[in-house]
Formats: structure tokens, sequence, C-alpha cells
């Protein structure tokens, strides 16, 4: 599981592979970041849109076996100690 874009379905390069996990790290973390940002000064805004903003933080980092919807520590290689471009 996890989400991708639907233009990408058709077309593995479409959004620069994001169906393929392609740099999911690098793109939601924009998202991700610029919520908490917004969060921090707008309570208001960040009860309105935590759930969607935390769906984007389980697909790149969810710590949880038990999750059914988003895959445990996706991009992360333990044996190199880093994350990988290209999915």
């Amino acid at each position: 599981g996890g989400l991708v874009s639907t233009n990408s379905w058709s077309n593995k390069h479409a959004d620069f592979g994001n169906a393929w996990y392609n740099d999911h790290y690098f793109h939601y973390g924009y998202f991700i970041f610029s919520a908490a940002v917004v969060g921090r000064k707008d309570l208001a805004w960040l009860q309105k849109w935590k759930e969607p903003v935390l769906h984007l933080v389980r697909d790149i980092a969810n710590p949880s076996a038990t999750d059914s919807q988003y895959t445990q520590f996706r991009h992360k290689d333990w044996f190199c100690g880093h994350s990988w471009a290209s999915g």
C-alpha cells in the first residue's frame, strides 16, 4: 500500500515515477514540512489537515509493523543506513 498519483499508473515516468514509489520522501517531504510550518502558526488549519498529512508521513516513514495501509520503513535501507533515490 501507499500513496501514488493517478498520472503515473499508466506511465511509469509521469510525476517522476510516483507510482513506482520513486522519491516519495523528497516530494512528499516538501508537503510535510510546509504543513508543519503552517500548522505551528494555525492550529485550526492543523486540525483540519492533520489526517491527510499523517498519510503522507506514513507513506514515507511508517514506524508501525501493524499498519495495514502502509509498508513499514518503505524508503529506509537498513544495511546501508540511508534512503535511496529511485524508490
